[in-house]
């Protein structure tokens, strides 16, 4: 197999793995419970704190679904499995099966701030049920 090799998060293993390899739920589940406790986000901004993480599912092409916000919430990160999606997180619009910004399988969504969380809304493409695995953080500076 050719292409990018990694160490797998949470080893002092030399061996690497490959892309393919690292986006197994093993590892997946790995690096989440390193998400125990504080975690700095390189956004300039500062520090975040971890507050829990939940999944977002499909049901039908012809239906946007909002995501479950925990409270004190600031800022979220999901990432896309399965299937692709269109989505949209502005107060002005819903996505629809053609519709909005694109997202595909292994992309990352970033929302901040209340409105975005709030206002987020997802559609699958076509015929297969998209997932988003979220992780959902508060601003560490509104802690202090």
């Amino acid at each position: 197999m050719t292409g990018t090799k990694f160490q797998r998060p949470g080893t002092n293993s030399t061996e690497l793995e490959s892309e393919f390899e690292l986006g197994r739920e093993e590892t997946l589940q790995t690096i989440l419970d390193r998400l125990n406790g504080f975690i700095n986000v390189s956004t300039g901004r500062g520090a975040f704190q971890y507050i829990g993480e939940n999944q977002l599912s499909s049901a039908s092409a012809a239906t946007a679904v909002a995501i479950t916000v925990p409270e004190g919430s600031a800022h979220a990160e999901g990432l896309v499995t399965a299937a692709d999606l269109y989505f949209n997180f502005l107060p002005s619009g819903t996505p629809s099966s053609s519709v909005g910004t694109e997202a595909l399988i292994g992309d990352i969504i970033y929302l901040d701030g209340p409105i975005q969380l709030a206002n987020f809304r997802a559609v699958r493409q076509g015929g297969v049920n998209f997932t988003i695995k979220w992780l959902f953080f508060s601003d560490a500076r509104d802690e202090a």
